[in-house]
């Protein structure tokens, strides 16, 4: 879009030629539009809007890594948000399907990103949500990964961890992996 919008300027900057006063204000009004959307770019934190700008650590990275090599040639699941997953679609690729579902939560309008919100609104439901999984994608393998940086984090890690002492955490917390095996 740079290329069209630099034109689209120089021809609105051709057509002001010889008009001090109305160039002088479109310059202006130019500059306002570059600097607002400059801002934009960035993330913040702020009263009226949350954007954080999350991008994967190496703590994902080793999360996904632990989960591929736990499970080994296994069926598995994972319930995890849009970092992990990417990560490790990324890492692992498009490895494994189960009733038409990828292993992880991806897309996150699927069937499967709901159930991981359902622990993160409610993780006292653990064992009802594990069900629910395990009957949509017939694995009995599930891991449930939680990053630090999720509402509530500290409260869902307590829950789970009183639902399973197969825990694994990497990066002092920062991603928090609960390993369920519902045979």
């Amino acid at each position: 879009l740079l290329p069209l919008a630099v034109s689209g300027y120089q021809s609105v900057l051709a057509s002001l030629k010889g008009r001090t006063f109305t160039l002088l204000v479109a310059l202006l009004v130019m500059s306002a539009l570059v600097t607002v959307s400059w801002y934009l770019l960035y993330p913040r934190f702020d009263t009226r809007s949350q954007n954080k700008g999350y991008s994967p650590s190496s703590y994902d990275y080793a999360a996904t890594k632990w989960i591929h090599e736990d499970a080994g040639d296994g069926e598995y699941v994972v319930l995890a948000d849009q970092t992990v997953s990417a990560v490790a679609v990324g890492s692992y690729g498009f490895s494994q399907y189960h009733k038409k579902m990828l292993y992880y939560p991806l897309p996150t309008n699927g069937r499967l990103y709901p159930q991981f919100l359902r622990v993160t609104r409610a993780p006292d439901n653990i064992s009802q949500i594990l069900q629910d999984v395990r009957s949509m994608t017939g694995v009995q393998l599930i891991y449930i990964a939680i990053n630090d940086y999720w509402n509530d984090s500290k409260k869902i890690n307590e829950v789970l961890s009183s639902s399973t002492s197969d825990r694994h955490s990497f990066g002092d917390g920062v991603v928090t992996v609960y390993r369920f095996d519902t045979r």
